[in-house]
């Protein structure tokens, strides 16, 4: 026992030591600053942290960093600011970065809510990651033609910032109109939030659109993605509040995690044709007034986890024939969704896929062999309606989880789209690309529904073109068809 409680004393102590040596890790203190010594021999330190940064309380408004400061008799040129050094940093409102510094760390300046201005030295070349996030009164910044590296999310969330500009002579940056740029225009790398402006068309020759480009930018409505783009970093588009349809062209081949989520304005996406071949992790997620997705003769084999989570008015999506695994709770909570329709390729499907889908009622799955899948991705709800499966699979997907446990199982000819065709007094009823066709003589008054109810016709024309892919409901002499587009 007394060896136990000698060995807890021990780790006490040893955690305690850590705690104070990570929280309190500087070689030494001058004029309100704390700074780690780089290098003895070449008698250069960097700024780890002010009294106002991670656990300080400083409090002026402005502050001018010196270039050089005197430790133990000894001068020292202060050449870098440590990550986090300024972070919440409340009250500064200025400060003044000497010419003898060339990195800013990652997070250096992160909450520093009331920072309206940054004097960038000449000799900087590296910003960090992050290293400005949250400033919420700068409104512009000037980069310097030496800065070679800025990290990813630099200025994110920089509510004010309405212009970054580069300096012409930099070889690795450029600024248009206020935009961020690699210096050959080949990446877009920050929009600035700030910036006010509904209509953005990025420049032709741009492949690559970076990590956050445009997160958070509330006011842009409409954006034009040329045909260059081939990657849509992740998170590049999240929460674009105003956003409200994209069109992604054939070019793109990379979708990045959460790369339009929250655009809670988004109803339509248009990937027709698109060489993208994984949808990320929660690409589409939360975005709430989603209604249709159009992924036909898309090359899209993957839809990742949560791509389309909460996405509640979604009621039409076309899957592609490449589509090979939809991962965890891809389409989880899309509460407005009556219809799934599943292509012959799909062969995996992760848990809670469909998870929350109370309105699915319909299940289209063209797979001849039932797609391997956890029992938990239909919720209840869909359980109770009906599977339909090609002819003569019945018996197949009757024999495995989760398929067995739909209630009603019916085989349906997919190459013609019909189900239940044929009426005793010879009228057919059958699709045809976007239209239902009623065949027969004397078919009398024809009414064709959604499944959610909605009667989208009433007449007497035997074709009805222009309409939605999806399963309908055709009364025809107050007989009943079911037709899928």
């Amino acid at each position: 026992m007394k060896k136990i409680i000698l060995l807890k004393k021990a780790l006490a102590v040893a955690f305690a030591m850590f705690t104070c040596h990570s929280a309190l890790a500087y070689d030494f203190y001058k004029d309100g600053i704390y700074y780690n010594i780089i290098s003895k021999d070449d008698r250069t330190v960097e700024v780890a942290r002010s009294e106002g940064g991670l656990f300080g309380n400083y409090s002026e408004a402005e502050y001018t960093i010196p270039s050089k400061v005197i430790y133990a008799k000894t001068t020292y040129t202060v050449i870098a600011i440590e990550e986090y050094a300024f972070s919440d940093c409340s009250s500064l409102a200025s400060i003044d970065i000497p010419s003898s510094v060339t990195t800013i760390g990652e997070y250096a300046f992160s909450d520093c809510s009331r920072l309206e201005s940054i004097n960038i030295p000449s000799s900087l070349t590296t910003i960090g990651k992050r290293a400005f996030e949250y400033c919420s009164r700068l409104a512009s910044i000037d980069i310097p033609s030496s800065v070679t590296a800025i990290g990813e999310q630099a200025f994110i969330n920089c509510s004010s910032l309405n212009e970054i500009n580069v300096d012409k002579n930099n070889q690795s940056y450029a600024s248009v109109d206020g935009v961020l740029y690699t210096k050959d225009m080949n990446a877009l790398n920050c929009f600035p939030i700030g910036k006010v402006i509904t209509n953005f068309k990025i420049p032709d020759g741009v492949t690559s659109i970076a990590m956050s480009a445009f997160e958070g930018c509330s006011s842009l409505a409409s954006i034009n993605i040329p045909g260059s783009v081939a990657t849509i970093g992740d998170r590049a588009f999240y929460g674009c509040s105003s956003l409200a349809s994209i069109d992604i062209p054939s070019s793109v081949t990379t979708i990045g995690e959460h790369a339009f989520s929250n655009c809670i304005r988004l109803t339509s996406v248009d990937m027709t044709g698109s060489s993208v071949t994984t949808i990320g992790d929660g690409a589409f997620s939360v975005c709430s007034r989603l209604t249709s997705v159009d992924m036909t003769g898309s090359s899209v084999t993957t839809i990742g986890d949560g791509a389309f989570y909460a996405c509640s008015s979604l009621t039409s999506i076309d899957l592609p024939g490449s589509l090979t695994t939809i991962w965890k709770r891809a389409f989880a909570y899309c509460s407005s969704l009556a219809l799934i329709d599943l292509p012959s390729s799909l062969t995996t499907i992760d848990e809670e896929a469909f998870y929350g889908c109370s309105s699915l009622v319909s299940v289209y799955c063209r797979a001849t062999t039932p797609p391997s899948a956890e029992y938990d991705i239909f919720p209840d709800e869909t359980l109770q309606g009906t599977l339909y499966v090609p002819i003569g699979t019945k018996a197949d997907y009757e024999a495995v989880d989760p398929w067995r446990n739909f209630w009603t199982i019916e085989e349906t000819d997919f190459s013609t789209g019909v189900n239940n065709a044929l009426r005793d007094d010879g009228i057919t009823v059958v699709a045809n690309g976007n239209s239902i066709v009623v065949i027969g003589d004397n078919a009398g008054r024809i009414e064709v529904y959604c499944v959610n109810g909605q009667c989208v016709y009433s007449g007497t024309d035997t074709v009805i073109d222009n309409l939605a892919k999806g399963v309908y409901v055709v009364k025809v002499d107050n007989k009943t068809f079911k037709v899928l587009l």
